[in-house]
């Protein structure tokens, strides 16, 4: 990525910090904050933010990556922030309750079709993005059953022996 950036578990810090022009020593790396810091405010504006509430979730997703890349975002800061930024917006559109499906897992072993700057012109990016989320969401899933299946496995070993009541 252009910009390696360095979020130390603060992201909020982060993005209130580039827009006000003060960061934390040390806590992110940017080679240009000027470029970033001009980035971030055209891509997150509340004008750019509000178009994304008339599309369906998923498309709005995919429009708001095409945005990051076309503002600029993607070079100041990085294509990974506004991939980070994906599952914020699908909450934020009351797509899901929390961030648990990240779209750009989907594109594994398909980059030559990741074309999120052409989502909303193409009916080929569209169909090749919501093919990425469903594959997300199968990975996802898998994830969830494996995890699910080693919880049980620990639960059972870790059961406390039942007592028979007598003495």
């Amino acid at each position: 990525a252009a910009a390696r950036l360095r979020l130390k578990g603060r992201p909020g810090e982060v993005a209130a910090g580039l827009l006000q022009e003060r960061l934390p020593p040390g806590l992110v790396e940017v080679p240009d904050p000027a470029a970033a810091r001009a980035a971030l405010a055209r891509a997150l504006t509340p004008e750019a933010m509000a178009r994304w509430h008339d599309l369906p979730p998923l498309i709005a997703a995919g429009g708001f990556l095409g945005h990051w890349s076309a503002s600029g975002g993607a070079d100041a800061v990085g294509g990974t922030v506004g991939r980070a930024l994906v599952p914020q917006l699908l909450v934020r559109l009351g797509a899901t309750a929390g961030p648990v499906l990240f779209p750009a897992l989907g594109f594994r072993g398909h980059l030559s079709r990741y074309r999120p700057d052409r989502l909303l012109t193409e009916d080929g990016a569209v169909i090749a993005w919501l093919e990425a989320c469903r594959r997300a969401a199968e990975v996802g899933l898998a994830l969830h059953g494996r995890l699910s299946a080693a919880h049980q496995r620990l639960h059972q070993a870790l059961k406390p022996a039942r007592s028979t009541g007598r003495g």
